[in-house]
């Protein structure tokens, strides 16, 4: 009998279109939901926003660090203008970027779909005020939910 130890392929990591796809499935409604419910026009609609982002940060930000959160949320809070949002998402590249060094997969994925999220958002035009209004929310679930780290 063979005692050598059998090498598991590794599983090839998703692509970001892939994880959007999966964000779509996941987060009902995403992303024409969260672009608009912070105008709150409809009650409804935005309890049930609200409910699938609480769901979300559930799912996907038990692998995320409490400072790794803050400090993004920090610096998103430092930002003046949408042009300089649209600069945030290079430093969201790096934060995924240095967790992929882990080693654990589960946790990169998790991770790169909580902030591919943001980048989203970013990247399709969502103004200042909103995307502040969203990240706080996710702050404070996260908070809720996460762990003391």
């Amino acid at each position: 009998m063979n005692n050598q130890t059998r090498k598991t392929p590794k599983k090839k990591e998703k692509s970001d279109q892939e994880l959007l796809e999966l964000l779509n499935t996941e987060f009902p409604g995403y992303p024409a939901s969260l672009l608009s419910f912070t105008q709150g026009n409809d009650p409804k609609e935005t309890g049930k926003t609200i409910e699938n982002l609480k769901n979300f940060v559930r799912k996907t930000g038990k692998d995320i660090s409490t400072s790794q959160v803050r400090n993004l949320y920090s610096k998103a809070r430092a930002v003046k203008n949408e042009s300089q949002l649209q600069l945030l998402r290079p430093q969201i590249a790096y934060m995924v970027a240095r967790q992929q060094a882990t080693g654990q997969p589960y946790k990169r994925e998790s991770m790169r779909k909580f902030f591919l999220l943001l980048d989203d958002l970013i990247s399709k035009g969502i103004s200042l005020p909103d995307f502040l209004k969203i990240f706080e929310a996710i702050v404070a679930y996260h908070k809720y939910f996460g762990e003391k780290n």
